[in-house]
């Protein structure tokens, strides 16, 4: 399901996008901390939680809370993102595009605020590449209607009011995260959750999921480059694809792991598992030539006006020169 603004992700939009509404409610719930490194393949883990008994298996069985999952529910999201991977792509405009969307969980815009590379840029990317300006220009113009509107919440919070429902309706969760030390050797959400599920009925098990450095980034770059760009409504989920910056992810990851397991040893269960990498689940490559990809990202987030549309178009392009 895909919402055009922020303000459309209500409680109601939320609890489906996670299951929370469709989840059975149990008396001994469990809560899953499902860890691990970006790309690490936490769709793994579930598997994993299933065949040990951790998880209950079934559509059902439980929710997962993931704020990337509402991040890319979200058309702004997916139309930026995979305009800025677009060019980022190509040689004439690589130097010129500047897209992250890690800023948008913090921010009230409806637009997150997804557009301001493209409009700080834009002089120099029509210049360099016009053709596809031209083209984007009209998926940019989809959403300029949002633009100075805010929603009453922000990503993060969101996420966390959807956490305290589905906590509150004692369904089974699993919620997927990486793990990063302060300089006091906690890990705060890991805390203000375990403060949370204080004095309720919720079994607590943490599942860490790691890898090597070169398969995980061989993943990411797959889903980079050959998988959400071949979405129906295509997008780019940044992530770092060398080892070098995978292998740091995994550490920070495993050293935060560790220091949960030190603090909470006494009151939850940890559990770890080395993903391996199998090629044959890997996407096939996207043969898909720069033109047809610009295609394909303008017909998605700014269709072609319907035969009626043109049509309506034609009739008011008349009467306004009749009246003048």
């Amino acid at each position: 399901m895909l919402h055009g603004k922020l303000s459309d992700l209500t409680p109601h939009a939320v609890d489906t996008l996670y299951g929370i509404d469709s989840a059975t409610p149990s008396d001994t719930p469990t809560f899953l901390f499902l860890v691990g490194a970006p790309g690490a393949g936490k769709s793994s883990g579930h598997a994993r939680a299933i065949e040990a008994g951790i998880l209950p298996p079934g559509p059902h069985g439980y929710a997962t809370i993931n704020m990337d999952t509402l991040l890319e529910s979200l058309l702004p999201f997916r139309a930026a993102s995979a305009m800025a991977h677009f060019l980022k792509r190509q040689p004439a405009t690589h130097n010129l595009t500047r897209f992250a969307s890690i800023s948008a969980y913090g921010t009230r815009k409806e637009n997150l605020g997804l557009f301001k590379w493209y409009d700080d840029a834009h002089a120099a990317l029509e210049e360099a590449d016009p053709t596809s300006i031209r083209a984007f220009n009209r998926v940019r113009g989809q959403f300029a209607h949002l633009h100075g509107h805010e929603a009453s919440e922000r990503l993060l919070e969101i996420n966390e009011t959807a956490l305290e429902r589905a906590i509150h309706r004692r369904i089974n969760i699993v919620y997927e995260t990486t793990l990063s030390l302060t300089r006091a050797g906690r890990v705060n959400k890991v805390d203000a959750i375990m403060r949370a599920l204080t004095h309720t009925p919720y079994r607590v098990v943490f599942y860490h999921i790691t890898g090597h450095p070169e398969e995980i980034a061989t993943r990411i770059r797959a889903r980079q480059e050959h998988q959400t760009p071949q979405d129906q409504y295509p997008y780019y989920r940044y992530l770092p694809s060398n080892p070098e910056r995978v292998a740091e992810y995994i550490k920070a990851t495993a050293m935060g792991f560790a220091a949960v397991r030190k603090q909470y040893a006494k009151v939850a269960t940890f559990e770890e598992y080395e993903n391996r990498m199998d090629p044959a689940r890997l996407p096939a490559e996207n043969r898909r030539t720069a033109s047809t990809r610009r295609r394909r990202i303008a017909s998605a987030y700014a269709p072609p006006a319907s035969q009626s549309q043109r049509a309506r178009r034609t009739t008011r392009r008349k009467s306004t020169v009749r009246n003048e």
